[in-house]
């Protein structure tokens, strides 16, 4: 009994010092990289603290913000949360605080959830290679510096490794209950609809990179070569919106290619754009009419099939132009 109590004792005292060991090298990794990125300009945060001997690695970061190289993008936090296992620590758990600000060019987006939260399991390699990651927020609500604000009920993001390509990502991302209560649309048209309720919005794709995710990511940056669009779907009462195809990416970020749409009842879109300001009441009728056409022609009056097409920086759906593509 004695020797079964001390060989006890000193388990306990190495895995202790396994934990000492383990924080002192996260500790000074983290404020190691902290630091790089607030000389590069690209972050800056508060204090830095370490905790859960003997198990886990508990790291916390007070006023944690990181912005974009072009200064485009930035986040910034109260603060931020970070979880590993002593004995694994290459799956990471990271809880967000209730309020972050996420940053879009000139635009502030002041977000607000009652639970959000991510994991990320890493690879082996010196390189520290994403093998894949999710996140869920839930009751979450985006409110803009320009007036407009949306909320959501439950948010589902993933993206794991393609074991079949090279620098391939699977994502997944999933929206129930959104809620659009003000829209850019609306304030600039000056109208007032009631509030719009999107009961779900789904995308799997397959994003063809330029690179791996890994450590190097932050620094060296990524790009997207093509997008495979396997499912996109949205479901608003009776209408039901599906999706695919695959976009080419160029050097400068502009897509080529189609997404092939089937809307059923589209007339009630057509409404609801009319409504948000998205078409012009004048011209909302000839639409409708040239809609109606297309619908006929594909041999069902309520479900409308056109493409949405990018080509030459510029986007179309169907005969209707949107004007620039967005740039990837």
């Amino acid at each position: 009994m004695r020797l079964m109590l001390w060989l006890m004792a000193v388990a306990a005292v190495l895995y202790g010092g396994f934990w000492v060991v383990g924080s002192r090298a996260v500790l000074t990794g983290t404020n190691a990289a902290l630091a790089g990125l607030k000389a590069e300009g690209r972050g800056d945060f508060g204090t830095v603290s370490l905790s859960g001997f003997p198990s886990r690695f508990d790291l916390r970061i007070e006023t944690p913000s990181l912005q974009s190289t072009d200064g485009l993008v930035a986040w910034q936090a109260p603060f931020l949360q970070i979880y590993a296992l002593s004995y694994k620590p290459n799956h990471i758990i990271t809880v967000f605080p209730s309020t972050q600000t996420v940053t879009l060019a000139s635009q502030a987006l002041n977000i607000a959830s009652m639970d959000s939260r991510a994991s990320i399991v890493l690879g082996i390699g010196a390189d520290l290679p994403v093998d894949h990651a999710q996140m869920v927020s839930e009751k979450v609500s985006i409110a803009s510096d320009m007036g407009w604000s949306a909320n959501l009920a439950v948010a589902r993001l993933a993206i794991r490794q393609d074991k079949t390509e090279a620098n391939g990502q699977e994502i997944g991302i999933e929206l129930f209950g959104i809620d659009l209560l003000d829209t850019p649309a609306v304030l600039m048209a000056g109208s007032a609809p009631p509030p719009m309720r999107i009961d779900r919005a789904r995308l799997d794709a397959t994003l063809s990179l330029d690179g791996p995710i890994n450590r190097f990511t932050p620094q060296d940056g990524i790009g997207i070569q093509t997008v495979d669009i396997r499912a996109l779907e949205l479901d608003w009462g009776k209408v039901r919106l599906r999706g695919e195809g695959t976009l080419v990416i160029d050097a400068a970020g502009q897509p080529e290619g189609r997404i092939d749409l089937r809307v059923t009842d589209w007339r009630k879109v057509m409404t609801a754009a009319t409504d948000l300001g998205l078409v012009r009441t004048e011209f909302a009728k000839t639409a409708e009419n040239a809609l109606a056409q297309l619908a006929l022609a594909s041999g069902d009056a309520e479900t409308l099939e056109m493409p949405l097409k990018f080509s030459a920086g510029r986007a179309s759906l169907g005969p209707f132009p949107l004007g620039p593509a967005p740039q990837f």
